[in-house]
Order: structure tokens, then C-alpha cells, then sequence
């Protein structure tokens, strides 16, 4: 018989906020780097960030393909972070796990979504164990 733990959600909820820190930073220096504030003249270059644009641009071939490679991946997290949140409130869980949840996965993606769709699973089988 398996059962799901719910300390086990409560637990990696916990981890959440640390891993979606870590995540937001790569997405932080990509929006910097494809959609370019301009406090001067110039851009200020930082050095993660202009290889970002130097791989970008190697594999797109082009600065505006680059962007809309850009916000499509953004967008993908975001229906990616939706679906978990749908899925934590079918599970029925606090209201901190969900946006936990969400955060988690609109940093993270589909890594996230996979691990909240296999605990959906567990607790399906466990409910039909009963």
C-alpha cells in the first residue's frame, strides 16, 4: 500500500523559496540582457550577461529571434506555473504550498512541475488503495 507522506510536501515546501532564489537570478540577468534599459548612451555590460547574449545570439542567429526565444520560454514557465498551482489546489493544500508551489515552478519549470504531478499520483493511487 503507498501512502503519501504530507510532511513530505511541507518539507520540500520549505526548500521552495531557496531554489526559486537561486533560479531567479539567471532569469534576472536575461531580462537584462534581451531587453536593454539604457541609463546612458550605452548599455552597462556585466560580464554574465553579455555571454548570455553571446550564446544567444550564436544559437538564434539574431538578436530578435533571441527575445522572442525569450518570451516564449517565459511564457512556457508561466503556463507551467499555472498548472501547478491548479494541481496544488486539487490536492488540497495550504494556501503558503501553493504559491510556494507556483513560485517554485515558475522559476524552475517543468523539473517542478514533473515532482508535484508524481505526488499527485501517489495520493491517487493511495486513495484508491482505501
Amino acid at each position: 500500500m503507498t501512502h503519501v507522506n504530507s510532511s513530505y510536501t511541507q518539507g520540500t515546501a520549505g526548500l521552495v523559496v531557496a531554489y526559486s532564489l537561486c533560479a531567479l537570478r539567471p532569469l534576472c540577468c536575461g531580462i537584462r540582457r534581451f531587453f536593454p534599459m539604457k541609463f546612458s548612451d550605452e548599455a552597462v555590460d556585466v560580464w554574465p550577461a553579455y555571454r548570455l547574449r553571446d550564446v544567444a545570439l550564436f544559437i538564434f542567429r539574431s538578436l530578435y529571434m533571441a527575445r522572442i526565444g525569450f518570451v516564449i520560454a517565459i511564457l512556457a514557465h508561466l503556463l507551467e506555473a499555472i498548472v501547478a498551482l491548479q494541481l496544488a489546489m486539487k490536492m488540497n493544500l495550504e494556501g503558503s504550498d501553493r504559491i510556494k508551489w507556483f513560485v517554485q515552478t515558475l522559476a524552475l519549470g517543468f523539473p517542478s512541475l514533473r515532482i508535484i504531478l508524481w505526488l499527485q499520483r501517489q495520493r491517487d493511487i493511495a486513495k484508491k488503495a482505501q
